[in-house]
């Protein structure tokens, strides 16, 4: 099986299943996890500053996910080694077709098969929901990673840039009649129809996600109405120095009429009317119509 992973982003990945043990018992070894403790976060978030400290590069883990994980099957895999974390991998698992993943080794224990197991891991638990295709985050800064991905025999598939807000352009009016609010519980149905739709997703698994983080201050949900009904939405993700923009769609029949340049203009001032966070996006190179809309509204 293809198992497809990234250099900033993208590799197909061939993996065997390794026998490896998921007791955790001793903190020793592999250990899989439905949910990650508020001591296993703080691991990963040290363990994951002195990989970027080393590499001169970004791990990038999703932390609000991490830490509000539904718990129902296993999708972060931690390796200690003296009761000590030393590795870990995590997937995030968004449609049917494939997962993403992030996973990082500390500088002093690589070379030592420890991603090979985490990998095996992962790869075991996808088979196991029937999803073909893994894709891994890598940093292009990261040459350890890159090369480690390749020697895994992974394949480069795509990048991804990401755009920072430089000089918010605002449009010479406003469509009155678009409104754009934070999600609320009636919101949800509409929510996972536009973004299941737009990003094939599984309707279900999305909309537990969605329900778990409505009171969520780190991730939150918007949904544009025009006269009353949902055109569009956006997942706003708020870091302690930045927020992401991520699951922007708005529905086929409205799109370049100039109604998601306005909602992401309303998003990106609510930001700024409660904080300077740098805010950011992530869009693929080829996609000439997504950077266009980025660019006019002040993304470099």
């Amino acid at each position: 099986d293809h198992i497809t992973a990234a250099k900033g982003r993208g590799f197909v990945l061939d993996l065997l299943l390794l026998g490896v043990s998921m007791t955790d018992s001793v903190r020793e070894g592999l250990v899989a996890r439905l949910r990650l403790s508020p001591l296993e976060l703080d691991e990963l978030r040290e363990l994951a500053r002195i990989c970027d400290e080393h590499d001169h590069a970004t791990v990038r883990f999703n932390w609000d996910t991490l830490a509000t994980r539904s718990g129902y099957e296993p999708s972060d895999f931690l390796f200690y080694r003296n009761n000590k974390l030393v590795g870990a991998l995590s997937i995030y698992a968004f449609s049917r077709d494939e997962a993403e993943a992030s996973g990082m080794v500390h500088p002093d224990e690589r070379r030592k098969h420890i991603f090979t197991t985490l990998a095996g891991a992962a790869v075991a638990e996808l088979r196991r929901r029937g999803i073909p295709r893994l894709v891994f985050f890598c940093d292009h800064r990261s040459k350890a990673g890159i090369a480690l991905l390749e020697a895994s025999s992974a394949e480069f598939s795509h990048s991804e840039y990401r755009m920072d807000l430089e000089e918010l352009r605002l449009p010479e009016q406003f469509d009155e009649r678009l409104v754009v609010e934070r999600a609320d519980i009636d919101d949800v149905d509409a929510d996972v129809e536009i973004t299941a739709n737009a990003f094939n997703m599984p309707k279900l698994e999305f909309r537990d996600q969605v329900v778990s983080k409505l009171d969520s201050e780190q991730t939150q949900y918007y949904v544009a109405r025009l006269d009353g009904k949902p055109i569009g939405v956006l997942t706003l993700i708020l870091g302690d120095n930045d927020a992401g923009i991520y699951g922007f769609a708005v529905i086929p029949e409205l799109r370049g009429r100039g109604y998601g340049r306005q909602i992401l203009i309303r998003v990106i001032q609510k930001v700024r009317e409660s904080s300077d966070r740098l805010v950011y996006l992530e869009v693929a190179p080829e996609n000439d119509r997504a950077l266009g809309l980025y660019t006019s509204v002040g993304f470099r």
